[in-house]
């Protein structure tokens, strides 16, 4: 059986308009090597990892590809190494583990933790 593919987890099984599902889609490389990074690194490092990936994203117009995750890590001051996360998909149950303690307390319509 193949799996449904990947939306965002917090809009997993609602409608959303499909130029918002495929963002949500190619963004799931970038979140792995976010967790990834905090797994290896501490609790610190995922804020300046996203910082960086925004940057290049919005400002540079580097989009959500191979090419911005290989060179955000950098940018932050970690290791290039992070880039392996992208595609696996062992990173995905901690990050809905995080998301569900992020959630919980505040319930599903309080939007992403």
């Amino acid at each position: 059986m193949t799996a449904p593919p990947r939306t965002e987890v917090l809009n997993q099984g609602r409608e959303v308009p499909e130029r918002y599902r495929q963002g949500m889609i190619d963004g799931w490389a970038c979140v792995r090597v976010c967790v990834a990074a905090q797994h290896r690194y501490g609790n610190a490092v995922p804020r300046p990892l996203y910082d960086a990936m925004g940057r290049l994203i919005h400002h540079g117009k580097a989009g959500l590809g191979h090419d911005m995750i290989r060179a955000a890590p950098e940018e932050a001051g970690l290791s290039a190494g992070l880039m392996e996360a992208a595609d696996d998909t062992s990173w995905d149950e901690p990050l809905r583990a995080e998301h569900r303690a992020g959630i919980e307390p505040v319930g599903s319509e309080a939007g992403t933790p």
